[in-house]
């Protein structure tokens, strides 16, 4: 059974959870669901959790200064080998790479990473890893955004977020 080492963190009035395992952060959760949420994207994956901020520390700490724009990366160490496909875990990695505060179209990422753009649509509703992986930075179609893991309102916030965060490297 694998431990799976749980915390959370706020953003604005909303809880998410999240694991970590031996290898990295590979779940976070979408605004005020369980940690149970983890099933959906591991269902077959027998987990046993564990509350330690020994191991979580870090990650709230980096998450806590991303939300407050003092750190416009979230590079943190991922484990998602377990996760979606690997046409998938290949639309994820190019999105992992879009800078803070741009945006890029289905478009552009199925080109980049060489699927359909319905491949980039499924990455964008599966992705275990929301913020890590910033689906919210790839321009969706109004109707695949109700879709989107943690939804319109945390994609608009995330993005708004970026923005103002992003005018303090303006001179």
């Amino acid at each position: 059974m694998e431990k799976l080492y749980w915390d959370t963190i706020q953003l604005s009035n909303q809880k998410l959870y999240f694991t970590v395992n031996n290898n990295g952060l590979n779940f976070i959760s979408d605004p005020n669901q369980n940690l149970s949420q983890v099933y959906d994207f591991y269902p077959h994956a027998q987990f046993e959790f564990r509350k330690q901020p020994a191991v979580t520390n870090r990650y709230v700490e980096t998450f806590e200064n991303y939300i407050l724009g003092d750190q416009k990366q979230l590079r943190l160490p991922i484990d998602i080998a377990a996760a979606g496909n690997s046409a998938l875990r290949k639309v994820w990695r190019v999105i992992y790479q879009i800078p803070y505060g741009s945006i890029e179209t289905v478009q552009s990422v199925a080109a980049q990473a060489g699927v359909k753009k319905e491949t980039v649509e499924r990455a964008l509703r599966e992705s275990p890893l929301t913020m890590i992986i910033p689906v919210h930075r790839v321009f969706c179609p109004e109707n695949l955004g109700q879709d989107l893991r943690g939804g319109v309102a945390m994609r608009t916030q995330l993005i708004e977020m970026e923005a103002m965060n992003g005018l303090d490297d303006i001179e």
